[in-house]
C-alpha cells in the first residue's frame, strides 16, 4: 500500500493544491462509504474484506486493524475511512 499512488489531473479540479487535494479524498472516501450502490454491493464492507483478507494490510501501520481492540475491526476501518488525513489516503495525489 505504501507503494500504491493514484494521481489526478489538478487542471480539472479548482481551487488551491490543499483544497484539490481534500476534494479528491473527500470523493475517494463518500465512494467507500457508499453502503450499497443499488446493485447489492457494500463498498465499504467489500474494502474493508480485501485488507481484512491480507494480512500484512491488516497489520501494517496503516490500518493496524486488530481483533482484540475495543472497537470491532470494521468499526476501527470505518474510523480510518472517516479521518481524511490517516495515511490511508496518502497514495492520493493531485498534479
Amino acid at each position: 500500500m505504501n507503494s500504491f499512488r493514484y494521481y489526478f489531473d489538478a487542471r480539472k479540479i479548482s481551487g488551491g493544491q490543499p483544497a484539490k487535494e481534500n476534494f479528491v479524498k473527500t470523493v475517494f472516501k463518500d465512494m467507500i462509504e457508499i453502503r450499497n450502490d443499488g446493485q447489492g454491493h457494500d463498498h465499504l464492507q467489500e474494502v474493508f474484506d480485501a485488507i481484512w483478507a491480507n494480512t500484512a494490510l491488516r497489520t501494517s501501520g496503516i490500518f493496524d486493524l486488530s481483533a482484540t481492540a475495543p472497537k470491532t475491526p470494521i468499526e476501527q476501518f470505518k474510523d480510518i475511512v472517516a479521518d481524511l488525513q490517516n495515511p490511508f489516503y496518502n497514495f492520493i495525489k493531485v498534479k
